[in-house]
């Protein structure tokens, strides 16, 4: 797959119109909303060139989580051709989990569209919070790892579900509903048990958003512990403004630790070369804080945050 982008124009008209859609020749994707997908493969790269990687059977398994409707799947594995993985006799695995069936019947004909009968991404319906390799392989996601290897994946990416508002330069209503709630409404949240008629709107607001930020923390930590191998690469993004879904889930993640009480990731920063326009949005801890203002005004809000799971691969 040759990779080339182009900025399509307000005005430009219905997407599905314009030319080389139906064939397949190009799918559309916010530029920030690639750049979780690009880190990802940018430390597989490194890690290839790397002396004594490891892989099972020559393949590099890669795990999209939270993936339909298929614009980073189809980016992993685009950017699973380059010459890095090719020379080295290499072949990109791409698994693609989403828990919603008919999300994941749009997933597969987008990528029918794209790569036609010789899709390299196997889609899989599924709750990501109670998925491991061995449940994943028992669907038909994957073979089997070889000996010697250890099971799970070389790199995942979980972008989790969130309140959005990095996407409220095109839907300014996102904004107006997810505004974060306030602490007293939280309070009032964890206390009640299932809301009731008497329930105020901004505690239910409230208990809304803490149930996204419980299905976040647990969507990453079951990532981080049962399916990216160690030595792996797990990037968690999202598409929100809001500290609390971004800056917040990954210092949860980087506090999660293992059996012995060790930390169970280590921190992967992400450096400006890799992130071509966005090198302004690099923050000191190493992760990715873009801003709608950046790429005059032409991307969405994103934060991508970018981990190796420790212990050898």
């Amino acid at each position: 797959m040759t990779r080339a982008c182009c900025l399509l124009e307000p005005g430009t008209g219905g997407v599905s119109a314009l030319p080389g859609f139906k064939e397949g020749a190009w799918w559309v994707q916010d530029a920030a909303a690639a750049t979780p997908a690009t880190v990802l493969m940018s430390a597989l790269r490194a890690q290839v060139r790397a002396p004594g990687f490891a892989c099972d059977d020559s393949r590099v398994r890669v795990l999209d989580m939270c993936a339909a409707p298929g614009g980073k799947c189809a980016q992993l594995a685009g950017l699973g051709g380059c010459s890095e993985f090719a020379s080295s006799g290499l072949t990109v695995e791409v698994t693609a989990v989403d828990v919603d069936a008919r999300r994941v019947q749009t997933m597969r004909a987008n990528l029918h569209r794209i790569f036609g009968d010789a899709c390299p991404v196997r889609s899989v319906v599924g709750d990501g919070r109670s998925l491991d390799v061995a449940t994943l392989e028992a669907k038909g996601a994957s073979k089997g790892a070889s000996k010697g290897v250890s099971a799970g994946f070389a790199g995942a990416l979980l972008d989790v579900p969130c309140s959005a508002t990095g996407t409220g330069r095109r839907r300014p209503d996102v904004l107006r509903k997810a505004l974060p709630p306030t602490p007293r409404a939280l309070r009032e949240a964890s206390r009640s048990c299932d809301g009731g008629r008497d329930e105020s709107s901004d505690v239910a607001a409230a208990r809304d958003f803490r149930g996204l930020l419980e299905l976040q923390a647990a969507l990453a930590e079951q990532c981080a512990r049962f399916l990216v191998r160690p030595g792996g690469v797990l990037v968690y993004a999202s598409c929100s403004l809001l500290l609390e879904e971004g800056e917040g889930q990954a210092a949860a993640l980087a506090r999660l630790t293992d059996e012995s009480g060790a930390p169970l990731l280590s921190p992967l920063p992400i450096t400006a070369g890799e992130v071509p326009g966005f090198g302004r949005a690099v923050t000191r801890e190493g992760w990715l804080r873009v801003l709608p203002g950046c790429l005059d005004d032409l991307c969405d809000g994103f934060f991508v945050a970018r981990f190796t799971r420790r212990g050898a691969g």
